[in-house]
């Protein structure tokens, strides 16, 4: 008996099934963790180069993995749309269980630890890394080891999204965000850099020492991924729309790296932070009318500040960094 399932792009997944066979044969291979926590990053990216990079892992494995998950679930996970991943229908359903399911196995975790003793004394921090500020938050986080030696302190990196997902679900005690949305959370504002405009060195805007943002409306932009902070993508779209810059995108990136990147093969213009070393062949111009700035903020739930919480969060008035 032949079955299929057929994906909202039209796609169909076939499988044959032999009644002759014994019933064994057909028996669901059981979904291994990391499949889950590789389909999570997949979707996060929606591309299998990046999230094989987040995941240390070569592409063709991380491919691998997505189409044995498929085909145990018997579903397509995904839809290509203009040669980008989307997840299908059935693929934002699963998306929502997984999650709830790892969250519930780290909580399944503290749980076990808290019994054994050890709610006192455990951390868990997590980070939106930007390069500005990742020895920042390293130093302060080796300083706060040195001062309480005792506590387990975990630190773990991870995409805006996912850190209000955390701080929400509670299973993470606070994080540093750059540019959350307003009022998500409890709050401190750390510290600020402006943005400047990345151009090539043989670009012409590249003898000028600041450029207005309707100086743009004709540049390629090479723009920072949305699915990495859809919050600062919201306001810097509409920083743009203020000052009647509607971005002509034709390249969305993750880090800054990539995007300074495809600056020096000439592929378009971006924007970046004001502290970032150019790299040669690269200038850096004032935004003379951008009024938007990088900040990096720490996030707390109100309800759920531990007394070690509150000496982490003291750390930052005696911090210079901060």
């Amino acid at each position: 008996m032949r079955q299929c399932s057929k994906p909202c792009n039209g796609s169909l997944l076939f499988w044959q099934r032999d009644d002759t066979v014994p019933p064994s044969f057909h028996e669901k291979q059981p979904v291994e963790l990391r499949q889950l926590k590789s389909f999570l990053m997949v979707a996060e990216m929606e591309n299998f180069h990046h999230a094989a990079e987040k995941l240390s892992v070569v592409p063709s494995a991380l491919s691998r993995q997505i189409k044995d998950l498929e085909e145990e679930l018997r579903i397509a996970l995904f839809d290509r749309v203009r040669g980008r991943l989307r997840l299908s229908v059935a693929g934002s359903i699963y998306r929502e269980h997984v999650q709830a399911l790892l969250n519930g196995l780290d909580q399944a975790g503290q749980a076990a630890r808290n019994g054994a003793g050890q709610q006192a004394a455990t951390l868990t921090i997590a980070f939106f890394s930007i390069p500005v500020a990742q020895k920042q938050i390293l130093d302060f986080v080796r300083g706060f080891r040195e001062m309480y030696p005792k506590v387990t302190l975990t630190l773990v990196p991870m995409t805006a999204t996912l850190i209000l997902q955390a701080l929400k679900n509670g299973t993470i005690d606070g994080a540093f965000l750059p540019n959350p949305p307003e009022n998500a959370f409890e709050e401190i504002k750390l510290r600020s850099w402006e943005l400047r405009l990345a151009v090539p060195a043989s670009h012409p805007l590249a003898t000028m020492q600041e450029v207005k943002l309707q100086d743009l409306r004709r540049e390629p932009m090479i723009w920072p991924s949305r699915s990495v902070s859809p919050y600062f993508d919201d306001q810097l779209m509409k920083a743009c729309a203020a000052k009647g810059l509607r971005p002509n995108i034709v390249h969305e990136l993750p880090s800054t790296e990539l995007r300074l990147s495809y600056v020096v093969a000439g592929l378009g213009v971006a924007f970046v932070i004001s502290t970032r070393v150019a790299d040669e062949g690269i200038k850096l111009i004032r935004l003379a009318d951008l009024d938007l700035e990088v900040s990096m903020h720490f996030l707390w739930r109100k309800t759920h500040c531990s007394s070690m919480l509150q000496n982490f969060m003291a750390g930052f008035s005696r911090d210079s960094a901060f």
